[in-house]
């Protein structure tokens, strides 16, 4: 299980890399939600709060507050390292700290 262990979010499932079988492990979450969630994460990227939940069909408020304390939202963070050139001479280099939003820093 993609339990994450930092941040006061121990045992807690990210809906955003979880696998259908592990989301069925929520209470309230049967198999045909649980493939509701991924095949909604898979058409529209990931979550960005716990209550985007509510966007995926089966899923109100009843059924929120229910697996409110047992999900967490969480995007992994990647660093990405450009190159930046002009013809032949380097310039300089960029890291891509949030993909997300396009910051970064040089």
């Amino acid at each position: 299980m993609e339990a994450v262990k930092h941040g006061g979010t121990a045992g807690k499932i990210n809906v955003n890399t979880a696998t259908q079988t592990e989301l069925e492990t929520l209470d309230g979450i049967g198999p045909s939600l649980a493939a509701r969630i991924v095949e909604y994460r898979k058409k529209n990227g990931k979550f960005n709060t716990i209550n985007d939940l509510k966007n995926v069909s089966g899923i109100g408020d009843a059924k929120l507050d229910g697996i409110r304390e047992k999900v967490v939202v969480k995007w992994l963070k990647k660093q990405i390292l450009v190159e930046i050139v002009d013809g032949d001479r380097r310039l300089n280099w960029c890291k891509i700290v949030d993909w997300r939003t396009n910051n970064f820093s040089i």
